[in-house]
Parts: C-alpha cells; sequence; structure tokens
C-alpha cells in the first residue's frame, strides 16, 4: 500500500474516532438507552368495569395510579390495594388484563376469579413482564368486576 493512500485512511479513521467520542460526550442519554435500554411506566391507568346493580365499591371507574422504571426485558412486581366499601353484598374480581402493547401478565395473585366480603380491603400483586426496548408511557390495567 502506497504511503499515501495509508496517511488518507488514517486521517479517516482519526476523523471518525473523534466524531463518535464528540457523540458519545454530547449525547449521553441516548447512548444510555441503546446499551441499557429502560422502561419507564410514568402511571398506571386503571379501569375498572363494574358489572351489576353497584359500582364504585373498589373506586372510581378511572383510576392514575403511581409508575415504576425498570431495565427493559425485566419483570416489574406492581400491587393494586382497594379498601372495599361495599356494605352488604359479597363482589367478585372476575379478570385483570394488561392492554398496552409490549406489556404482558406473567402471574396474579389471588388467582381470578376473587370474591372479597363487604368493607374489607383486596391487594392484587400482578408480575408484569415489559417490553425488552425503551419505553417511557403509561401502563393500561383493565380490571372486571361484579
Amino acid at each position: 500500500m502506497d504511503s499515501g493512500l495509508k496517511a488518507a485512511l488514517g486521517v479517516v479513521i482519526a476523523i471518525l474516532v473523534i466524531g463518535g467520542l464528540y457523540y458519545v460526550i454530547n449525547h449521553p442519554d441516548t447512548v444510555a438507552q441503546t446499551v441499557n435500554p429502560t422502561v419507564t411506566v410514568t402511571a398506571v391507568d386503571l379501569q375498572i368495569n363494574y358489572q351489576g346493580s353497584t359500582d364504585g365499591y373498589m373506586g372510581p371507574t378511572s383510576q392514575s395510579l403511581g409508575g415504576f422504571t425498570i431495565s427493559a426485558g425485566n419483570q416489574e412486581t406492581y400491587t393494586l390495594t382497594f379498601n372495599t366499601t361495599a356494605l352488604l353484598l359479597q363482589h367478585q374480581i372476575n379478570s385483570l388484563t394488561i392492554s398496552t402493547s409490549g406489556f404482558s401478565l406473567s402471574s396474579l395473585s389471588p388467582n381470578m376469579p376473587y370474591s372479597f366480603s363487604a368493607g374489607s380491603t383486596v391487594s392484587v400483586t400482578l408480575t408484569i413482564n415489559v417490553p425488552s426496548s425503551s419505553y417511557s408511557g403509561v401502563l393500561d390495567i383493565v380490571l372486571d368486576t361484579t
């Protein structure tokens, strides 16, 4: 290889290295998200679908709850707690689903359907599979009751 070509190749490599370093220094968040993607759930939006003659005994039909941040591709354990205001009747949670694309339910405790008595406190623990790529936004959960 002739010395002029070697010198030109050396200059091109030096420019690429310097350009790469400049980008990393001036865009650290972008580089970090590429290397270690995170999932940031800014809020959990809970929709409670009440069936039957009474409703509201587990709170409003739409609730915005606290979010979480976790490394992409992992599982998050999230607990929903309700202080029921039902006075007389026993009620039941029939199902709980996650409707946000990229998220899925790995496990749920207690198993559904779950019956509870009037005036009780109900805690439902979800193990959620989060996306394997970066995400920032709301997680939608739908709960069906009778």
